[in-house]
C-alpha cells in the first residue's frame, strides 16, 4: 500500500493492487443479513487475513448497537457468590465514538466506560480496519473490548466486527471468550443490528494526534519464540512452567526495550489482537507497590526486610488472627503466598 504519511499519517491508505484472500470465516452475507449465533466462532474471524488490503473507507462517527440484549451467555463456571442474573447477562448498551487513523480505529473514550448495567462496565481498545474482495465493496473493522466486572476488577475480553462504507454499517458480530479471573467463566456471543452516524465525534484531530503520540511510546513487539535468537541463554520452557496453559491470559518478557509476546489463548483460538487484550491490576498493583517499597527498604536498611517474620512485626494482630502465622515472611506477603487467603487453618 501507499500512503501520504508525510502530510497526514492518519490518511486513508491507498491500495496498490487487488487483494487475494481466502473465503472469510464470517462472510459478508451473514453480516449484512440477520443471524443469531448459538456460540462463538474462531477468533481468526476478527483479524485481517493474509493478503488483506487497506480499508476502502475512513470510519469517523458513532457506532450504536441496537439489540445488545439478544446475545447469548453460556456460563461454564460461576462461584457461589456470582449473582444468578449475572450468569445469564448480556452486553451493556454500546454507543461508541470511533475515529479512523490509517488502518487503525481509535475509540473516542479509552478509559472505563461506566454503564447502567448492573454487572458490567466497558473498556474499548483501538481496532483495525481492512478490505478484501469478498466484502462487496465495503470495508471491515474489528474492535477489541472488555467487560469490566463492577464488583471486582476482573476483565472478560472480547472483540466485535462489522462491515461499513461511507454512511452505513452491517450488523455487528461480537463475542467474549476469555477472562482474567476464575470466578465467572463464560462465553458470550451475538449479532446486533447497528446504526452508523458519520462525523458525530468531537475533537477528531486531537484523538488522532493523541493516538499517534501513544504509538510512539510503545515498545517494539516481537513473538516470544524469537527471544532465544537474541538471547540464546533464555529457556522458554521455564516461562509459565507449572501453570495450566488454558488459565493464562498472556505471557511476555520485556528485554532490552523489546516486548517478546506469546500468543494469547482463548477458548476459540488465539486472540485476534493479543497486544490489545486488557489486563487488570487486580493483584498486580498490590504486588508491584509492596515489592518496590520493600526493595527500597532493602537498599536503605541494614537488615533484610524480605526474611522478616510477620508474627514478630505484628504480634498482636497475628495472635488474634485465625491460623498459624509462624514462619510467614514479608516475602510471602509480597508473593501472596501466606496460605491464609481462604482457609484459616492452613
Amino acid at each position: 500500500t501507499d500512503t501520504d504519511t508525510d502530510t497526514d499519517p492518519c490518511a486513508l491508505p491507498l491500495a496498490d493492487n487487488e487483494t487475494s484472500t481466502p473465503e472469510p470465516i464470517l462472510d459478508a452475507d451473514t453480516l449484512l443479513g440477520s443471524a443469531s449465533p448459538s456460540q462463538p466462532i474462531s477468533e481468526a474471524a476478527f483479524a485481517p487475513p493474509d493478503g488483506a488490503g487497506p480499508p476502502l473507507h475512513a470510519f469517523i462517527g458513532r457506532l450504536e448497537l441496537l439489540e445488545e440484549s439478544d446475545g447469548r451467555m453460556v456460563t461454564l463456571f460461576a462461584d457461589t457468590w456470582i449473582a444468578m442474573g449475572q450468569r445469564s447477562s448480556t452486553l451493556p448498551e454500546l454507543d461508541l465514538g470511533l475515529v479512523a487513523c490509517g488502518d487503525r480505529l481509535v475509540p473516542e473514550h479509552r478509559g472505563r466506560i461506566i454503564t447502567d448495567d448492573p454487572f458490567w462496565d466497558l473498556f474499548v481498545g483501538p481496532g483495525r480496519t481492512w478490505s478484501t474482495e469478498h466484502d462487496q465493496g465495503m470495508s471491515r473493522a474489528a474492535v477489541p473490548f472488555a467487560l469490566a466486572f463492577k464488583v471486582e476488577n476482573c476483565m472478560q475480553n472480547g472483540v466485535l466486527t462489522f462491515l461499513y462504507d461511507e454512511d452505513s454499517v452491517s450488523e455487528v458480530r461480537y463475542q467474549v471468550t476469555q477472562e482474567t479471573c476464575p470466578w465467572h467463566i463464560f462465553d458470550l456471543s451475538g449479532q446486533s443490528a447497528a446504526e452508523y452516524t458519520p462525523g458525530a465525534v468531537d475533537d477528531i484531530e486531537d484523538l488522532q494526534a493523541d493516538f499517534l503520540a501513544e504509538l510512539d511510546t510503545h515498545y517494539e513487539v516481537r513473538p516470544l519464540t524469537a527471544l532465544p535468537d537474541a538471547h540464546p541463554d533464555v529457556d522458554l520452557d521455564r516461562l509459565g512452567s507449572g501453570l495450566t496453559p488454558g488459565d493464562q491470559t498472556a505471557r511476555a518478557l520485556l528485554v532490552d526495550d523489546v516486548l517478546y509476546l506469546a500468543e494469547c489463548p482463548t477458548r476459540y483460538g488465539t486472540s485476534a489482537d493479543c497486544a490489545q487484550m486488557l489486563l487488570p491490576t487486580y493483584s498486580l498493583a498490590k504486588t508491584l507497590h509492596v515489592g518496590l517499597v520493600t526493595a527500597v527498604m532493602a537498599h536503605e536498611l541494614s537488615t533484610d526486610p524480605y526474611a522478616a517474620d510477620v508474627a514478630a512485626l505484628l504480634p498482636d494482630a497475628t495472635a488474634a488472627a485465625p491460623g498459624d502465622w509462624a514462619g510467614v515472611t514479608v516475602e510471602n506477603l509480597i508473593d501472596m503466598t501466606t496460605g491464609h487467603y481462604r482457609y484459616a487453618d492452613q
